[in-house]
């Protein structure tokens, strides 16, 4: 997924408007924005992006509505567990939640919350492992792995502590939810939250996860047999065997970013790509991974499996990255006007949409084929 910045606070006749109390407004230009992810249910699409603007199609694309949405930061992602509850994240820490098929959407949690309850999370862990490693001094036993996970835990905090004061400018940046209860947001500098009850309550995770240095986490995704992976900036990549209960640090085959991760079936490939067009397949669950050739030197910001065979990729410059043998070998078209590409979404009738720079672009069936010759 592409970052892109935004305040929170906006001008207006000289004074700040806070985007986080201000509804996004309805505009008949909306499907024409900046829009950064796509997602389908049964029958319907929805599209985010920029000033809060969140769009649904039931004609396969052809004509959108926008939805009620109580903020106007930008949206970076969004995703449903089924026909009526969906959720979407955004910029300045937001978590917004549907349940009357994205018609409207409310507010679940916000940047400034986020910040007190990373503060709290870490204040609580720290006092945990103290009172830990006094009982194991106190027995005489060697007390290093704690004291170095307290080390660490105390620059956690000090972070947590300025960003609070800095206000709430950290975003999510892509979401999953595997039943109408469980899911995970992930973000900037290392951001990762969990949910157990629908987002009544979010608890930070960021523990979990061997990312020392606070990269960046840009995408999520569950593969067929239950797996969750997560890649992100600097080549990362974590897999959870049991559903987020603990998380893996696999050996990346890259350090540049990554910014989507799709599983290609039938065989339950991993294909990853990110910066000037870089692509790679595992084969044995993330343990292995093999470079690619896609084709291009453009940014790649998302990949999906269209049919039994064919993969596209998308990026920056209007690149599509196309292959019709399962992810093996790619070729590459730049479409006119270079526009770049955020997400995309195959439809009922054998067509895509992409979002990106200017909105909705929608090939039919036909179109597509063209544009990939």
């Amino acid at each position: 997924m592409m970052l892109f910045s935004c305040s929170l606070f906006a001008e207006s006749g000289g004074q700040k408007i806070d985007r986080l109390s201000l509804p996004a407004m309805t505009s008949s230009l909306a499907k024409q924005s900046l829009l950064l992810d796509i997602t389908v249910t049964d029958n319907s699409f929805y599209a985010v992006g920029e000033r809060g603007h969140i769009l649904y199609s039931n004609d396969n694309g052809l004509s959108w509505q926008q939805s009620s949405v109580p903020v106007s930061v930008s949206l970076t992602a969004i995703d449903f567990v089924n026909s009526s509850n969906g959720w979407a994240v955004g910029h300045d820490g937001v978590i917004l939640n549907t349940r009357d098929a994205g018609r409207s959407w409310q507010k679940q949690l916000d940047g400034f919350q986020v910040n007190q309850m990373v503060v709290k999370h870490y204040q609580q862990l720290l006092g945990k492992v103290e009172q830990r490693l006094q009982l194991i001094e106190e027995r005489g036993e060697d007390g290093s792995e704690l004291e170095e996970r307290i080390e660490s835990y105390e620059m956690a905090l000090e972070d947590a502590v300025i960003a609070e004061e800095e206000g709430p400018t950290k975003p999510f940046f892509d979401l999953l939810f595997i039943s109408e209860q469980q899911g995970w947001v992930i973000g900037s500098y290392g951001l990762i939250f969990e949910t157990k009850d629908g987002g009544k309550h979010w608890i930070p995770q960021m523990e979990k996860l061997e990312n020392p240095d606070g990269f960046h986490l840009n995408a999520i995704i569950q593969t067929r047999q239950g797996d969750i992976y997560i890649a992100g900036e600097a080549g990362v990549l974590f897999r959870s065997t049991d559903n987020g209960d603990n998380w893996q640090l696999l050996d990346s085959p890259y350090e540049g970013s990554f910014y989507a991760i799709a599983e290609v079936l039938p065989e339950g490939k991993l294909l990853v790509t990110g910066l000037r067009g870089r692509g790679y397949v595992s084969e044995d669950q993330g343990d292995n991974w093999t470079e690619l050739d896609m084709a291009t030197r453009s940014t790649l910001t998302a990949v999906a499996q269209l049919g039994d065979r064919d993969v596209v990729a998308v990026g920056s410059s209007g690149n599509l990255s196309f292959s019709n043998d399962g992810g093996r070998q790619f070729s590459s078209k730049i479409q006119p006007g270079r526009r770049s590409y955020s997400a995309l979404a195959k439809t009922n009738t054998g067509g895509l949409i992409l979002v990106g720079q200017g909105g909705v672009s929608l090939f039919n069936n036909q179109q597509l084929q063209e544009a990939l010759k």
